[in-house]
């Protein structure tokens, strides 16, 4: 691992995320997964949020067996997850855009936060700081669960795999 390699450790098992998010990472399902736990390591980083986002999109992409646009339009139809990541990807002017906001802690059950957080919303007047996808109408949502439902619907959706070798 080189010196700019970060371990986290996470569920019994480490995983390796490079100071650059999931840019040295393999593209596809694998690149995907390695951006996916990159921003759970830093779920503040607008970088990671939009490197995720742009990663999904090129996936929705790849899968493409025929037209690209209609495809696309399917896909954005039948997962709504993943049409946000497409539009946040997209960067358009008027389009969703992602920012760090400051949101209220849940304060009905302070265990259902990290520890991290519970620290942070003591000495912020019970709020915290949270990614979130901002529309220009004024709607918002979290980005890291919204990408994270985007990612269950790459997996849900994953074409098959190829048979392998035959023993």
């Amino acid at each position: 691992m080189s010196a700019s390699a970060a371990v986290t450790e996470g569920a019994g098992s480490a995983t390796a995320v490079t100071s650059l998010g999931a840019a040295a990472a393999p593209g596809g399902r694998d690149g995907v997964r390695v951006a996916l736990a990159g921003l759970d390591a830093a779920p503040l980083s607008r970088k990671r949020a939009m490197l995720l986002a742009m990663l999904v999109d090129a996936e929705v992409d790849r899968r493409a067996t025929g037209d690209l646009l209609a495809h696309r339009r399917v896909v954005a139809a039948k997962e709504p997850a993943l049409a946000t990541a497409m539009e946040v990807a997209a960067m358009r002017e008027h389009g969703p855009r992602l920012a760090t906001e400051t949101v209220p802690a849940d304060g009905a059950d302070p265990q259902a936060l990290s520890e991290a957080d519970y620290m942070v919303s003591l000495y912020n007047a019970g709020t915290v700081q949270r990614m979130r996808i901002v529309w220009p109408d004024g709607a918002r949502a979290d980005a890291v669960e919204t990408l994270r439902h985007a990612v269950a619907a790459l997996e849900r959706h994953a074409p098959a795999a190829p048979p392998g070798p035959a023993a």
